[in-house]
């Protein structure tokens, strides 16, 4: 869980938020965050999920090991709203992105 908290840690100072910050926006307690750092807790699945919709950072780019591609929250949601284009649509995709290489 630690490097789970170090890249957590990386993010928040990626975007410029301190604990009270992210507390802020995510609904969660100070006390909180500063447990799982200060007092070894666990974050909870919910917890995180919430730090990560405020860091715009997919659950996958936490767990991830380095060197990994993970996709971020928009990659990943381009290729969901990419998942449900008729086979036309995803064609023309192709083409326009062949097109801007």
């Amino acid at each position: 869980m630690d490097a789970v908290l170090e890249k957590l840690k990386y993010y928040m100072k990626e975007k410029g938020y301190s604990i009270y910050k992210i507390t802020e926006l995510s609904d969660l307690s100070e006390n909180t965050i500063y447990n799982w750092y200060n007092k070894g807790a666990e974050p909870s699945l919910r917890a995180l999920q919430s730090i990560c919709k405020v860091l715009d950072v997919s659950m996958s780019e936490l767990f991830c090991d380095e060197g990994e591609y993970v996709f971020t929250s928009r990659e990943f949601e381009l290729l969901k709203r990419f998942s449900k284009l008729s086979a036309k649509q995803k064609d023309l995709i192709f083409e326009l992105v062949e097109e801007l290489k």
